[in-house]
């Protein structure tokens, strides 16, 4: 698309293609290319292609066969908490069992979602960065963030989320009680209830 009016050298450029090559995105037509005068508006937004998973290097305090929220009461706030491959849990919280995380902390599986699952998070901090984890829940909320800013969920994947019985307004990433700025990002959502946000 290319601007013909009075405005000259403004030039919209659109690409899309099946590059996909998840299970059940075959028929997922995505955006590969999207520039404005040269620009790649791409990055970071929707279209984007979701970037390899990197390892972290500069690890804190490392999470092997324990529960997370425990490492979490033990950290310091600032300190990047390492989650080894297992499946991790917690107690419930009201009717539904999440992992609290109440520092300003970040915490990143040492192997991606692949290797990674949990059964969601309810971020209670300022700061807080959760990573490369499989959030596996039928529950109606995967990843709460109540009343804090600057929370980032990032390379994360979502997995039959919503889909237990009797389910309603269910959401995969759910900001209460003024929570603002959040970045989500590099997420992949598969087998969500279709009414889910």
């Amino acid at each position: 698309l290319k601007n013909t009016g009075s405005v000259d050298g403004m030039k919209l450029g659109i690409a899309a293609a099946n590059t996909e090559t998840v299970g059940g995105y075959e028929k997922q037509v995505r955006i590969t290319e999207l520039t404005f005068d040269g620009s790649n508006l791409l990055e970071g937004g929707a279209g984007a292609t979701i970037p390899e998973y990197e390892a972290p290097t500069n690890c804190n305090v490392t999470v092997s066969g324990t529960q997370i929220s425990a490492a979490v009461s033990a950290a310091t706030a600032g300190d990047v908490i390492c989650v080894a491959p297992g499946t991790y849990t917690s107690a419930w919280e009201g009717n539904i069992p999440r992992i609290t995380v109440n520092k300003a902390v970040t915490i990143v599986s040492t192997q991606g979602p692949t290797n990674t699952k949990s059964i969601g998070f309810n971020v209670t901090a300022d700061d807080v960065t959760i990573k490369g984890f499989d959030i596996n829940t039928t529950e109606v909320v995967g990843f709460q963030v109540t009343d804090a800013d600057g929370v980032t969920v990032e390379h994360n994947t979502f997995n039959n989320f919503g889909s237990a019985a009797g389910t309603v307004n269910t959401h995969a990433v759910y900001l209460v009680n003024g929570s603002s700025n959040a970045v989500v990002r590099s997420n992949m959502f598969n087998g969500v209830r279709a009414d889910s946000k």
